[in-house]
This record gives structure tokens, C-alpha cells and sequence, in this order.
């Protein structure tokens, strides 16, 4: 299952994934990408926070993925930004005990990368694709067991919270419904999650604690220069 799922849209086959990929370029308009004129970003706001992000250079899709924009805004000091699959979808870390790492959507529209030591603002999501389950450990980000080729992916991790809030919304371009949690997982830290609402457990109730797999997304709101 993949993050396409989690937020209500179908990937049967490649076909399905290359209409989702080029979806944003018929339904928004193109930005230029700062830093590099030769691309262009299309950002189509499906509704609800659910958003299809597509990265285009001249005619060619070079990378496309689904996002969900976080309600709650927080702060956080940089680490480090890495690209291990490339320039376009960079990973920022914020410093903590463990660090929050997550995928940078909105990097090509900030033209220059925060430095280390710099304040953030971040729009933090998790998107879910598979089922909850109960979960007796202490609140916290975990990180995910390692796929089918034994790879581990820093964003991809297991969150484990006690629910705060939980409230159903739908995909406005399929209908599919979906649910969205904010969750308290330690430390005083919440963080959203979305996934499918078909895979919410019916006993999944406000101060219960739930454990789910997903991929960390997010978009960088405000940033404030290092002293």
C-alpha cells in the first residue's frame, strides 16, 4: 500500500500511478521552482488538506507525490538536509531525541535551504496507508521495520500516541473517506496522522493508544535566520 492509498486515491497499476503523476499539471498552475528555471511545480489542492504534488522538467514528471497539509504549525531547529533519492524530495531533519526527519515537500518553491542551527516552522503529517492497532508501548516515534529488501527509510517510521482528537473528512476528488487523528506521542510532542477511515478500528476512542506505520511529510511554513 502506498501513501497514494493512505490518502484515498486508487493505484492499481503503473497506469493508474503515472494519471496520478500528471493530474496536478491539468488542475493547477505551474510555480517556477526557485533556484532552478528549469523546472516548474504544480501543486493541485484536492481539498480538505489533501493535496497532489507534481515536480516537471520541460515535459517530463520528475517526481510526484501526495501530500497532506498538517493544521498544527511547530517549531524546530535544523540538523541536517539530505537528498538520498535525489535533489527534488530532500529530507530535513529537526534536532531531538530522536530527531524528526521528514520529506520537505515545498523545497523547490524555498529556493535556499535552511542552514543547520536554523528556526523552522514545519506543517508535519503522517500518512497511514495501512490498519491501527492497539499498542501498550510508551508514546513515541519509532523507527518502522525495514521493507521487503531489508531498506530503512528515516521518514517511514512507527508512531506509537494516545489519541487527542479524531475526525472523519473526505477526498474530495474520489469520495473516499478518510480519517485524521492528532496524537500525543511524548514529551509534549502531537503530530497529525491520515489514513483511510476503512481502516480506523470501531474501539479507537480519544485517550486510547494506537500504533501505525507511515511516512513523514511536511511542508516548511516560516524560517528564521541562525543567530
Amino acid at each position: 500500500m502506498s501513501n497514494y492509498f493512505a490518502l484515498g486515491f486508487e493505484v492499481g497499476d503503473r497506469r493508474a500511478l503515472e494519471g496520478l503523476a500528471r493530474a496536478p499539471l491539468r488542475r493547477a498552475d505551474p510555480h517556477l521552482a526557485l533556484g532552478d528555471e528549469s523546472l516548474r511545480v504544480h501543486r493541485w489542492e484536492v481539498g480538505g488538506g489533501v493535496e497532489l504534488w507534481s515536480i516537471v522538467r520541460g515535459q517530463t514528471v520528475a517526481a510526484s507525490f501526495p501530500f497532506f497539509l498538517a493544521q498544527t504549525r511547530r517549531t524546530g531547529t535544523v540538523e541536517q538536509i539530505t537528498h538520498p533519492h535525489g535533489p527534488l524530495t530532500p529530507r530535513l531533519w529537526l534536532q531531538g531525541r530522536p530527531p524528526l526527519v521528514l520529506h520537505w515537500a515545498n523545497a523547490p518553491l524555498m529556493g535556499c535551504s535552511p542552514a543547520p542551527g536554523t528556526t523552522v516552522e514545519v506543517a508535519v503529517a503522517l500518512l497511514v496507508p495501512g490498519p491501527w492497532e492497539r499498542s501498550e508501548a510508551a508514546p513515541g516515534r519509532y523507527p518502522a521495520p525495514p521493507d521487503r529488501r531489508g531498506r530503512l527509510a528515516e521518514i517511514v517510521q512507527r508512531v506509537v500516541g494516545e489519541v487527542r482528537a479524531v475526525a472523519r473528512l473526505a477526498n474530495a476528488a474520489t469520495g473516499v473517506e478518510l480519517a485524521w487523528l492528532r496524537l500525543g506521542v511524548g514529551d509534549g510532542e502531537e503530530l497529525e496522522a491520515v489514513g483511510r477511515a476503512a481502516n480506523l478500528p470501531a474501539d479507537l476512542e480519544v485517550g486510547s493508544v494506537w500504533s501505525g506505520i507511515g511516512t513523514l511529510r511536511g511542508a516548511l511554513t516560516a524560517v528564521r535566520e541562525a543567530s
